[in-house]
């Protein structure tokens, strides 16, 4: 698969957009890194069917919500692709080639399966188009017997922070509490805001005081 993101760890929390340059046009903003978003431009601008040095000349551009330029990338390095040749798997990250051991992606594929659920009591399948839709279908779908609640759009900021939410929704049963966020989609921003969010949420939980009691409440 052929996907693009950015080679540098961002702060996900803070606001920022994107944009492509090549030569001297210059795209539209977008909201996170997206291949299909750079083949649209390369195709209203007439530039499709590039060579690879062009890609290198191609730049992808980080900005924040003052149009202040963060960083600055060339396409090719931003590009990971994995392919098979004569049985082997190669990787390109960052502009180079790497022949990854077989052993080692069996490994990482026993390890993070474990991470993986096929099913779940509580979430659903998805047929709506919005998250805030999508948790109250769950919550109102749950079996009687789950003490389930919603917690949608909630907050548990203390004095001086931004709007923090402890979840989508919180299932406690037998002693224990699981807190769930959702989100309905697959794209680097989306799932980054996700692992963010249910970070700050735990450990704002385990670490203020007042967090906490506004979630007892």
């Amino acid at each position: 698969d052929l996907t693009l993101s950015i080679p540098a760890i961002i702060d996900y929390s803070t606001a920022f957009y994107i944009q492509y340059k090549a030569k001297r046009a210059t795209s539209e903003k977008f909201e996170d890194v997206f291949i299909d978003d750079y083949r649209l431009f390369l195709e209203e601008k007439g530039l499709e069917g590039i060579p690879v040095s062009d890609l290198k000349a191609h730049s992808l551009n980080v900005y924040d919500e003052d149009e202040r330029l963060l960083q600055s990338f060339s396409v090719f390095k931003s590009i990971r692709y994995d392919c098979q040749l004569d049985g082997d798997t190669y990787h390109l990250c960052e502009g180079n080639w790497f022949k990854v051991n077989h052993n080692f992606i069996v490994r990482m594929k026993a390890e993070l399966d474990k991470a993986f659920l096929e099913d779940h009591e509580i979430l659903c399948e998805c047929n709506k188009s919005r998250e805030d839709e999508y948790n109250n279908e769950a919550f109102e779908q749950s079996q009687p017997e789950k003490l389930v609640f919603c917690l949608d759009k909630k907050t548990i900021s203390p004095k001086g922070y931004d709007a923090i939410e402890p979840c989508d929704l919180i299932v406690c049963e037998n002693k224990t509490v699981e807190l769930i966020h959702n989100k309905i989609s697959t794209r680097s921003f989306s799932l980054s805001h996700l692992f963010n969010q249910g970070y700050v949420s735990m450990m704002m939980l385990r670490q203020n005081s007042e967090a906490k009691k506004i979630f007892l409440i």
